[in-house]
């Protein structure tokens, strides 16, 4: 089976070095929509990809960082008829009671508790920690260090920054953004920036992006 790392940015190659540590694919390609080479990890547009490796043997993992992107993606990579791979770290736990979707990417000391649920598409970044019974939608990015407490609900599309804590029994709304060091005491809405301690609304994202 081959394996597609769609993003070759410092995400990807990150993804690369544990798909590496995986070792379970018998090659890894960046799949890069504006840049091809052959060295020193093969790099191939999405088109390219679809003519060099067929559908039956090959699959995709989306690095990419912005959740609206990675929204696109996943499309874009389904409609084509691939499937997504999952790339888990050996140092993750992974509840055996959890139910986790495919696409998932879990960087090095995550953990997935009892009874959580994760939908497609979703990153998990280092020492990131959900708790039971947990909902996490698809296209979500968990950077590293949040703590999110048991039976939370985050939505399709939410990005929390780095070392964010989100309180148990807290919902947060689709493509919301939970900026770095914030604390989520109360429900967020959908298409909100949320700052601070304790996090408070700040402004409406109507494009539902993070970076831009």
């Amino acid at each position: 089976m081959i394996l597609g790392i769609y993003g070759s940015g410092g995400s990807g190659r990150e993804v690369m070095e544990i798909a590496r540590i995986q070792n379970v694919w018998e090659e890894l390609v960046f799949i890069d929509d504006f840049n091809e080479s052959d060295a020193p990890v093969k790099k191939v547009t999405f088109e390219h990809f679809k003519e060099r490796y067929p559908r039956e043997k090959a699959e995709v993992v989306i690095s990419i960082g912005e959740t609206k992107d990675r929204e696109m993606l996943r499309k874009r990579v389904k409609d084509a008829g691939y499937s997504l791979g999952t790339v888990i770290h050996p140092s993750a736990y992974i509840s055996p009671d959890a139910k986790v979707s495919e696409g998932l990417i879990a960087r090095a000391n995550a953990v997935v508790s009892c009874g959580v649920r994760i939908g497609e598409n979703v990153q998990l970044f280092e020492g990131s920690t959900i708790g039971h019974d947990t909902v996490i939608g698809i296209d979500s990015i968990i950077s590293a260090k949040v703590s999110i407490g048991g039976t939370c609900n985050i939505g399709d599309g939410v990005y929390i920054g780095m070392s964010a804590a989100v309180k148990e029994d807290t919902r947060i709304g689709n493509h919301s953004t939970i900026g770095m060091c914030t604390a989520v005491f109360r429900d967020v809405g959908e298409n909100l920036v949320v700052l601070g301690n304790p996090g408070r609304p700040m402004k409406t994202n109507t494009e539902s992006r993070v970076f831009n």
